[in-house]
Parts: C-alpha cells; sequence; structure tokens
C-alpha cells in the first residue's frame, strides 16, 4: 500500500505489543475496585491474586490490646473465684493485703502473656501454609469447647455467689438453687453459641462474596485481555499492503471494537481506536501539483490510484468517525440544554450548573487528502475535517450536516443534493463545484471562492455568504430568507434567475453588475407576464438558463 500509511500502521503494531500487556491507570483502577473491595488486588496480567493481609496484621495495635484484655479478664477472673473460696467466710477478699498482691502479679502475667501470645499468634500465622489450614481448624475448634466451659463456670460461680449470704459457702445450696444455676447457664450458653452462629455465617458470607468480586475481577481481566489481542489483529489487517478488502476488515473490526471499549467503560483504549483511523487517513502518498511561485497552482493532477483503491476502506472509516462525532455533538447540545434550564429556573441555580463540558472523544482529520473519491451517500456529519482535500470528488447526496470544512478544497467537485446545514464553509475553495439542489440551510459560507459554482436550486435560507466569492455563479431558483446574507459578496455576472430577493436584506449588497435580478415578491415571479409569448423569441437571460441547465444535466446524472 502507501508508505505513509505502512509507517502508520507500523507505529500502531509496536504501540499494540505494548497495550496487549498492560493497561493503563484509570483502566486497571476499574478492573481493581472490585477486587480491591473483596479484599484481594488483581495484578496487571490477570494471571494471580495477591491476597490482602487479615486485620491482626493491619491493626496489630488492637490486636495486641484484645489479647491483653482477655488475658487479664481470664486472670481476674481465676483470681477472684480462688480469693473467694479461700478466705474463711467468703468475705473481704478486695481488703486482704495478700491477695491484693496476688491480684498485682496475676494482672502483670496476665499483660506479658497476653502481649506474648498475639506476638506468637501473628508470627504462626504468617509462617502458617496452606496443609496447615486443617490443624489450625482443630485448635480453634478445641479453643472454643475451652472458652465455653470456662464461660459455664464463671456463670456458674457467679449465680451461686449471688444466691448465697456473705458467710455462706457455695456448697450450701439445696437441689432446686442448684438446677435453675445449670438452666440459665444453659441458656447463657445457648444465647453465645447463636451469636457465635451469627458470626461464623457472617464470615462465610463475606467468604462467598469474595470469592464471587474476585472472580468478577478475573472475567473482567480476560475480557481486558480479549479486547487487546482483538486490537493486534485489527492492526495486522489494517497493515495489509495487497488486499483492500482485509484492509476494509480491519477497519470495522476497529471499529466494533472501539464500540466494545466504551461499553466497558474504558474510553481512553476507543480513543486509541479513534487515533489510529485519523492516523490512516491522514497517511497517503505525497501528491505533488504543478505549481508555480508567482501563480500558485497551475494544475490539480489526478490522486495516485493507490488512493483510488483505497475508497471502500477510507468511506467506512470515516462514516464510524462520524457516528462517534454525531453522538457526541448531540450529549453536547443535551448539556447546553441542561445548563441553560439551569441558568433560568431557581431550583436549577440552587443545584448548580453542569460540569464543564469536555468531548467524549477527539478526532483529528486536519488535511486528510481524499481528491476524486466517490463518496456519494457517505455519511460523514459533524466530522472535523479542515483543509481537506475534496477535488473532483463525488459527494452526491452524502451527509455534511455540521461538518467543519474550513479551508477545504472542493474545487470541481459533485455535491448534487448534498445535506450540509450548519456546515461550517469558512474560506472553503469551492470553484466550479456542482451543487444543484444541495441544501445549504444555516451553513457558513464566509469568504468561501464559489466562483462559477452551479447552486441551482440551492436551498440557503439562512446561509451566510458574507464576503463570498460568487464571480459567474449560477444560483438560478436557489431559496433565500430573511436570515440569508449576502453582505460584501462578490456577485458580478451572479444569476439569481427565479431567487426571491426581496425577503433578503440589501443593505452592504452590491446586485449592480449580477444577472436577472429582481426584488418582485415571489408571487409575482411566476406570472405569465415573465414568460416569452408565442412567436417571440426568448431573452438572452432565458438562453442563458437553458444552457446553464444543460451544463448541470451530466453533472447531475
Amino acid at each position: 500500500m502507501i508508505g505513509g500509511v505502512g509507517r502508520a500502521v507500523d507505529a500502531a503494531q509496536i504501540q499494540s505489543s505494548d497495550w496487549g500487556n498492560r493497561m493503563d491507570e484509570g483502566e486497571w483502577d476499574k478492573v481493581s475496585q472490585s477486587g480491591s473491595a473483596a479484599g484481594g488486588t488483581t495484578t496487571a496480567g490477570g494471571q494471580g491474586k495477591s491476597p490482602r493481609e487479615p486485620w491482626y496484621q493491619r491493626h496489630q495495635h488492637w490486636h495486641n490490646a484484645l489479647c491483653v484484655l482477655a488475658a487479664a479478664a481470664t486472670g481476674f477472673l481465676g483470681w477472684w473465684i480462688v480469693a473467694e473460696a479461700a478466705t474463711p467466710d467468703g468475705t473481704k477478699a478486695w481488703w486482704t493485703a495478700l491477695w491484693d498482691w496476688v491480684l498485682i502479679v496475676v494482672a502483670v502475667v496476665a499483660v506479658v502473656a497476653g502481649g506474648l501470645g498475639a506476638w506468637r499468634y501473628r508470627a504462626w500465622k504468617s509462617s502458617s501454609r496452606a496443609d496447615e489450614e486443617d490443624a489450625s481448624l482443630f485448635w480453634l475448634v478445641v479453643g472454643g469447647i475451652l472458652a465455653s466451659v470456662v464461660l459455664a463456670s464463671a456463670m456458674a460461680y457467679a449465680q451461686a455467689e449471688l444466691l448465697t449470704a456473705p458467710s455462706e459457702s457455695v456448697t450450701s445450696l439445696e437441689h432446686d438453687e442448684l438446677l435453675d444455676i445449670a438452666r440459665a447457664t444453659t441458656f447463657a450458653l445457648g444465647a453465645l453459641g447463636a451469636v457465635a452462629v451469627l458470626l461464623v455465617n457472617y464470615r462465610k458470607q463475606r467468604s462467598v462474596e469474595a470469592t464471587l468480586a474476585h472472580e468478577r475481577v478475573k472475567q473482567r481481566a480476560s475480557e481486558i485481555s480479549a479486547l487487546h489481542e482483538r486490537y493486534t489483529k485489527a492492526v495486522e489487517q489494517l497493515a495489509e499492503k495487497d488486499n483492500a478488502a482485509i484492509r476494509l476488515g480491519g477497519v470495522h473490526a476497529l471499529a466494533a471494537l472501539g464500540d466494545d471499549w466504551a461499553a466497558q467503560g474504558v474510553l481512553t483504549q476507543r480513543q486509541v481506536c479513534v487515533d489510529l483511523l485519523c492516523s490512516y487517513l491522514r497517511s497517503n502518498e505525497p501528491i505533488e501539483d504543478d505549481t508555480d511561485g508567482d501563480c500558485g497552482v497551475i494544475e490539480w493532477v489526478s490522486a495516485p490510484a493507490s488512493l483510488r483503491e483505497d475508497r471502500d476502506v477510507r468511506k467506512a472509516a470515516l462514516e464510524w468517525l462520524s457516528r462517534l462525532a454525531s453522538a457526541d455533538h448531540r450529549a453536547q447540545v443535551e448539556w447546553a440544554r441542561r445548563r441553560s434550564s439551569n441558568q433560568s429556573s431557581k431550583a436549577g441555580k440552587a443545584a448548580g450548573y453542569p460540569e464543564p463540558w469536555a468531548p467524549g472523544v477527539v478526532i483529528d482529520l486536519r488535511g486528510i487528502v481524499l481528491r476524486e473519491l466517490d463518496l456519494s451517500y457517505a455519511k460523514l456529519s459533524h466530522l472535523p475535517l479542515p483543509q481537506a482535500d475534496f477535488i473532483r470528488a463525488n459527494l452526491t447526496h452524502a451527509d455534511l450536516t455540521g461538518t467543519n470544512l474550513r479551508d477545504a478544497e472542493i474545487r470541481d467537485a459533485t455535491l448534487t443534493q448534498v445535506k450540509a446545514t450548519g456546515a461550517d464553509l469558512t474560506l472553503a475553495r469551492m470553484t466550479e463545484a456542482r451543487m444543484r439542489m444541495a441544501d445549504l440551510r444555516g451553513a457558513d459560507l464566509t469568504r468561501a471562492h464559489l466562483g462559477e459554482a452551479r447552486l441551482v436550486g440551492a436551498r440557503l435560507g439562512g446561509a451566510d455568504l458574507s464576503s463570498a466569492n460568487l464571480w459567474h455563479a449560477d444560483l438560478a431558483g436557489a431559496k433565500v430568507d430573511g436570515k440569508t446574507c449576502f453582505i460584501g459578496a462578490v456577485l458580478y455576472k451572479t444569476n439569481f434567475d427565479k431567487v426571491a430577493l426581496s425577503v433578503i436584506s440589501r443593505e452592504g449588497v452590491d446586485f449592480s453588475e449580477a444577472r436577472n435580478v429582481s426584488f418582485e415578491p415571489p408571487e409575482n415571479q411566476g406570472n405569465d407576464s415573465a414568460q416569452p409569448r408565442s412567436g417571440e423569441a426568448p431573452t438572452s437571460a432565458d438562453s442563458g438558463d437553458k444552457q446553464s441547465d444543460s451544463k448541470d444535466l451530466p453533472a447531475s446524472s
């Protein structure tokens, strides 16, 4: 194919090898959010998941404090039971000096034991292997049973102390009282067991949710990796030099890939596809027109054969980019509407204005060459095509709504029944362009070069032709309205036959050198008096109209 295209696609291939193995930071932030919530972080390759540290590793100070409190509570409970049982009458254990010292010793030992236990537990858990999980579960069950026995004993002894007088021993309780103590202790243990079951089920639910979230992250990473592989294959197709059909398939593959990236919410990667297609469209064999230092271009040479063979490929790429640009335009219009409604309502002002507008896609097609290509019925709306080369191109029935064609070369092009409402044609060079029945409503044609252009029957309502060069242009039957502007336009021998010039403002417009100018109301232009009587020869203006129509017929066909 063409050398410039090959270089652009080769560069894209080098980039694709890197994009296929990694993702940009914003993209992986989205991919790894669910993984972080699930207790893990996915690696860039999507191959593994580094586990999140457990809470006792992340909050070591709290873990130490809990272990110390548990040890202190256990030591105090044991000291209390022994001290109460060892006193002669079961009272005044708190004020006995010997037992005060015993309490201090027990507290110190409990604090040291709790701290050492917490440290040893963390060290053991960090060095434990996967095959030690069963042993860990066994000791967890054993610890739970021992804790239940200790709690049952403590609760039973506490109830016995409450039921006995200060001077009586706990062994003096009767059979019925012991049954009540056993029943209350059993109920308390059952309540604690229910709480433990709830905690276990909660932990199990968290584990299941973490597993599902991890699976979703893995699936997401797999989908992203598949999209990168598709990008690499599409680049290889677009780099095919000898087969236009394969390149066309590459364009469609890139378009579908860009839509899939947008569906994934990763607009940066869709922009990568857009940038590649824009680079492809801007690349072509150099065209060297015959020029003169004083006169400029003397002759516009024909487009290279490789460009004409690439017509379908470029048309498909332009239409996909046009679809993105049109969607972006509709979003901008909606944003402007919401901003206007917010500014005009008290509730909107209280809620605040919308965020500043940011385009969803950036398209750079400045100076692309589409010379002599058949782009009839092409959808090119809202595309930025400044300084584009459309010389001798066929744009019959093409959609150029809102297209930026500023400073474009559209000489000798066919734009029959083209739809260019709202298009920006400022400084466009459209000499000898055939624009029969073209829809140019609201178009900006300021300082455009329309010398000898055929605008027969064109719709120019709201069009701005200020300072435009309409030298020898044919506007016969063109539709104008009160917003059509010809201020400062060059109207030398411009044909205004059957144009309702009475509805436009004549201030700043020089019609003195124009042809067939009439400022009569539209209803008086089509009466019988304007037609030649039978037997009379047609006027020179009529014969000129017939000649212009005959010239337009081959162009329209």
